[in-house]
């Protein structure tokens, strides 16, 4: 017998993690899956992505050309990661 008034686990999950802030951290944390596919391979390997707090991301770059690079493409980045989340989570980038 079905219960048509049942809510699924994964709405109520949700529910949860909007209610609690988790959702947030979720988000932040999926922007560091997306940066390898967002920046390139090979800067990727030159780059490492240090933290996100906040709305800044914290970029470590081995290299001050890559660096230079990453600099010259923040505004790029910033939206084509917004736009891999669904939402306005990276505000800034700090390349170090």
């Amino acid at each position: 017998m079905e219960n048509d008034s049942a809510t699924p686990l994964s709405v109520l999950l949700q529910k949860m993690a909007v209610k609690s802030g988790l959702d947030k951290k979720l988000q932040e944390a999926s922007v560091l899956e997306y940066w390898k596919d967002v920046i390139g391979e090979k800067a990727a390997r030159s780059c490492t992505v240090r933290r996100m707090e906040h709305g800044k991301l914290t970029v470590h770059c081995q290299s001050p050309v890559w660096r230079t690079e990453l600099m010259m493409r923040k505004a790029e980045i910033i939206t084509r990661l917004n736009e891999r989340v669904g939402e306005a989570i990276v505000l800034d980038i700090v390349f170090k």
